[in-house]
């Protein structure tokens, strides 16, 4: 088989011949040359989009955080407030939970929860809450009426 390959070849005129043992090989050498070059190529842009898509998830914790941190920081200080004045008025109260949630817009709603019969003697449960109404804020006690145990 290789001779009659051969004969083949020898019968083809010269300038096929010579196009043949030249540019088969380098033929072969550019496809090899432009596939490990698509191969490094590929994996350069995988590196570049992991690398893309970590900043992007440090920037969104980051917003996240500094959201969290807000919540926090208002939470902290309804506390200190309720600490420093545990009998606090029920309409100080609101005001206290309606100021947090509008001077927060990343704040939905605002509640103080008192174990039952500690902020009112007697009485089930009492947990101020306010919340978000379209542009303002409005509140309500969640106690037995509104959850039941």
């Amino acid at each position: 088989m290789a001779d009659r390959a051969t004969l083949v070849f020898m019968v083809l005129p010269l300038r096929q011949r010579l196009l043949a043992a030249i540019g088969l090989p380098e033929l072969e050498i550019c496809v090899l040359i432009l596939g490990l070059s698509f191969v490094g190529l590929a994996a350069e842009e995988r590196s570049d989009s992991v690398q893309r898509l970590a900043v992007e998830a440090s920037v969104v914790a980051d917003r996240f955080d500094a959201a969290f941190r807000r919540a926090a920081t208002a939470a902290m200080g309804n506390a200190r407030a309720i600490e420093a004045d545990p009998f606090m008025p029920e309409d100080r109260i609101d005001g206290l939970l309606g100021g947090t949630v509008g001077e927060n817009s990343g704040i939905y709603g605002a509640a103080m929860a008192f174990e039952p019969g500690t902020y009112r003697p007697g009485a089930g449960l009492f947990a101020p809450y306010a919340y978000r109404v379209g542009d303002g804020v409005a509140t309500m006690n969640i106690d037995e009426s509104v959850y039941d145990w």
